[in-house]
């Protein structure tokens, strides 16, 4: 495989109308003044335009002598031309990037025509620029910032004038400017709060009480109203109120919040009722569903349009919890094929036999289990999981016993799994292995057992054997 240098691996993000608009930039004199640049942007570009091709890509020797055909190799030549090429295609996405970020091209050019006293520009450029942040149907974080550096500009601008009162333009810069704050600072608050739950460091935060104070009196503004709630849903001792309020209002103002906006709400509310169903509370799982359907309908939870084989998988083990089989094997119709193509048949086959055995169908439930290669450790767990519980429910004793010993001994030697992880799968072959010797009237007893046993997986279904 050919070395993956910086360069190339920022070329490999490219799509085929950035290469044409970089070939552009490239030949403009304005950016780029030296040709051999512009001859090894076009040499990389088949590599690279329809997905990166590594295996086909020429040697250094080859690209060099390409763009600089009078001149001998040198490695350290070659770098440098990469390095070069790197900081415009760096330059070029910078500068694509700050001409897509709403006002803030117009923004600057009002500070230059503010310092050159350029007051017809600046009056017309600043009216244009309200009026298409008037028209912005996004109303998040940055839509705040936004008004508030226009408004900002607005101020300083009329502070030329000696004679012009400067109260409305210093309130309206204020007013903005505390949205943007008290928005950012919240999202803060809650992203802090949200790592200190799942991370062993503690994250200080600071200043929470007098931001939630100061956001009490903002309500009108709806970005902040979503973040109030979810600190409370993340902070309250009874939170699921805020839950209800948040997922009920969600919906009505999704047209105003960005992506990646949306993505933090919604994985902070799926990761609430992932906490309350552990601790219990199972009428978050019909919510949880709901939530999941409507981030992937969006979007929110693909990658570039590829779905994660375990947000796959969780989504599936949800909807078989609430027997809703049917809406399975159509998920699995319509994401599996989202999956990445590595990732993609043995996914599919898994989650299947998942759902034939739920349905009760275990012999092909078996045979889907047959075509899962198990490359990936978590599939392999779950795979004699489930094949335990396909031999229980079909009364193959010997089976089943042997299958057990045989998962026992494999995760004791297995030095990939951590600790906690071997611990929760040894005593679910402990119980099982239990439940299996005891008489009817030892149960109880093992029930109990497995409510106490912390470190468990499958316990739900540990306990129906149980009773």
């Amino acid at each position: 495989m050919k070395s993956r240098n910086k360069l190339f691996e920022l070329l490999a993000t490219f799509d085929q109308k950035e290469w044409l608009e970089f070939g552009k930039y490239l030949r403009s004199p304005f950016f780029n003044q030296t040709d051999s640049l512009v001859r090894l942007a076009d040499i990389l570009a088949p590599y690279f335009k329809d997905g990166p091709i590594w295996e086909e890509l020429p040697s250094k020797e080859m690209l060099f002598h390409s763009a600089c055909p009078d001149r001998a190799f040198s490695e350290l030549d070659y770098n440098r031309l990469c390095s070069r090429l790197l900081t415009l295609a760096s330059d070029y996405l910078a500068l694509q990037s700050w001409q897509s970020d709403g006002i803030m091209h117009s923004y600057y050019a009002l500070k230059v025509y503010q310092e050159r006293d350029l007051d017809k520009h600046f009056r017309f450029d600043i009216q244009k620029a309200q009026r298409s942040l008037k028209e912005e149907p996004v109303r998040n974080i940055r839509f705040y910032y936004q008004q508030y550096l226009l408004a900002r500009a607005e101020e300083l601008y009329w502070s030329k004038d000696k004679k012009r009162s400067l109260g409305e333009q210093v309130q309206e810069a204020a007013d903005h400017f505390d949205s943007y704050f008290v928005a950012q600072k919240l999202r803060h608050l809650c992203s802090l709060i949200s790592l200190n739950k799942v991370r062993p460091e503690s994250f200080q935060v600071h200043f929470a009480e007098q931001i939630m104070t100061i956001a009490e009196h903002l309500p009108h503004i709806p970005i902040i109203s979503i973040y109030r709630r979810l600190y409370l849903l993340l902070t309250h001792t009874q939170p699921d109120r805020y839950f209800f309020e948040l997922k009920d209002q969600l919906p009505l103002m999704e047209d105003t919040l960005s992506d990646k906006e949306l993505y933090f709400i919604y994985l902070t509310l799926v990761n609430f009722c992932i906490r309350g169903i552990r601790a219990g509370k199972k009428e978050f799982a019909n919510p949880l569903l709901f939530l999941y359907e409507q981030a992937l309908d969006k979007g929110l939870f693909l990658d570039k349009g590829v779905i994660s084989p375990w947000t796959f998988k969780n989504v599936i083990k949800l909807g078989l919890g609430l027997h809703r089989y049917d809406w399975v094997k159509d998920f699995i119709h319509q994401y599996g094929p989202l999956l990445n193509e590595t990732e993609r048949t043995e996914a599919i086959h898994f989650n299947l036999a998942d759902l034939y055995y739920h349905q009760g169908a275990y012999e092909q439930a078996q045979l889907q289990l047959r075509e899962v290669e198990f490359s990936d450790l978590r599939y392999y767990l779950h795979g004699r999981i489930l094949l335990a519980k396909i031999y229980y429910t079909t009364e193959a004793w010997e089976a089943l016993d042997s299958l057990l010993s045989s998962f026992k001994v494999y995760i004791l030697r297995n030095k990939k799994m951590s600790r906690d992880e071997k611990r929760a799968y040894q005593n679910f072959i402990r119980l099982l292995d239990k439940l299996l010797r005891s008489l009817p009237e030892k149960r109880r007893k093992i029930r109990e057992q497995i409510q106490q046993t912390v470190l468990l997986t499958d316990r739900s279904w540990l306990l129906e054997v149980a009773d």
